[in-house]
């Protein structure tokens, strides 16, 4: 019984350093999306048109909270 654990754990041994570079965990692919890279041009543009409109607090609400979203993406 020990000979065949012996040869089946070099098996297992040979056969993970063969394994493809998929395997490493550098190599992993982030399922985190990522964000659209805007401009300086158009994050200016966009700034300006926001502080053109009136005063609503949703809007603004919903800009601070996309850009929070934006930032946990760029640390995912």
């Amino acid at each position: 019984m020990k000979p065949r654990l012996a040869l089946l754990t070099l098996s297992l041994i040979c056969l993970t350093a063969c394994a493809p570079d998929r395997f490493r965990p550098e190599a992993v692919l982030s399922l985190c999306p990522m964000p659209v890279d805007y401009g300086t041009e158009f994050q200016t543009q966009l700034a300006a048109e926001l502080e053109a409109l009136p005063d609503h607090p949703a809007l603004w609400r919903t800009m601070l909270d996309y850009g929070q979203l934006r930032a946990a993406l760029r640390a995912c």
